[in-house]
């Protein structure tokens, strides 16, 4: 589970390969591009109207309400792919997705950060459903797109 600390933007990318099994977990979605929204606009997205299996994502936020955000839109550009997303739409909150554990994975992680409006802190979490959770990476990031990883 990734939990976000402030505002920013984040492109996502986690990977995941088990170290006995050479089985591969892939993020759902990691560059946002589900759904697909107007070139040079937002949209927000309810979690709820959108299946899992396509959305990956899935929002802390209780109006369960995700910012997407298209190239172009203030300006800005995706790190990768044509979307990104606003880590906080109408209230502080994180992103997270489910990844089956029932065999211990071990996780290489790829992401991209920039602040919105300044400096910007994001905090990569990881857990249970329901915690506990363990901070993995915490980003600092300034207006420009900065990549983090651990491959």
């Amino acid at each position: 589970m990734s939990a976000i600390k402030s505002a920013g933007i984040l492109s996502l990318f986690l990977f995941s390969s088990l170290t006995h099994s050479q089985c591969t977990i892939q993020t759902t979605n990691s560059d946002f591009e589900y759904p697909v929204i107007a070139s040079g606009s937002i949209a927000f997205i309810n979690q709820t109207q959108h299946p899992a299996a396509l959305l990956g994502w899935r929002t802390t936020a209780t109006d369960n309400i995700m910012e997407f955000w298209s190239n172009g839109y203030e300006g800005r550009n995706a790190y990768s792919g044509n979307q990104f997303i606003e880590l906080n739409a109408y209230q502080s909150s994180g992103l997270f997705q489910d990844y089956d554990t029932s065999t211990t994975p071990h996780f290489n992680y790829s992401f991209s950060h920039m602040g919105r409006f300044g400096v910007d802190t994001m905090i990569l979490k990881v857990g249970p459903p329901g915690g506990p959770y363990t901070t993995i990476k915490t980003a600092v990031t300034a207006k420009e797109w900065k990549v983090y990883s651990f491959l």
